[in-house]
């Protein structure tokens, strides 16, 4: 009968030892959860892609003032008389979006550096590494007359941490 208890005995030690392994290694999983060690931000890197017919390049997102700046350029074929770029968060058109100033006369192929404010999306100022995902919408207009910036397109999707 004492052969019998030592085997319990080390049975209930074995599944301890690997209880408490176990145990540790759950919560450190949960602490490096909860720390954003596996968020999908972290892991990619600042990128503005461009979609078909337009140009995004060199982002960089200011801490100071939520300031983001970027080349732009669109090859529509088409001079651009009046527009502006927003930023939203997501993949969906916000009209409540945050602007760039307006500007004129973006000849097709040509290209300009533009600035979008987004301290209404992140604040006056943030902490470096604060990232930022979205897409970048241009509001234009073709015509010389009487023009209402009514066309809206999706030009580029961005992700980026501030500096």
């Amino acid at each position: 009968m004492v052969r019998r208890n030592l085997k319990l005995q080390s049975a209930m030690e074995y599944l301890m030892t690997y209880g408490w392994a176990i145990l540790i290694i759950g919560v450190v999983l949960g602490t490096l959860f909860a720390l954003g060690v596996f968020s999908g931000t972290n892991l990619l890197g600042t990128f503005c892609t461009a979609t078909t017919g337009y140009y995004c390049q060199s982002p960089v997102l200011t801490s100071s003032n939520s300031q983001l700046a970027f080349n732009f350029g669109q090859d529509s074929g088409n001079t651009w008389n009046t527009w502006t770029l927003s930023a939203s968060t997501g993949t969906s058109y916000d009209s409540n979006a945050p602007t760039s100033q307006t500007y004129t006369n973006l000849a097709s192929g040509a290209q300009v550096p533009v600035m979008i404010p987004l301290s209404s999306i992140l604040g006056n100022s943030v902490s470096i590494g604060t990232p930022f995902s979205g897409s970048i919408w241009a509001h234009y207009c073709l015509g010389t007359a009487t023009c209402t910036p009514d066309l809206v397109s999706e030009v580029a999707t961005i992700n980026i941490k501030s500096s």
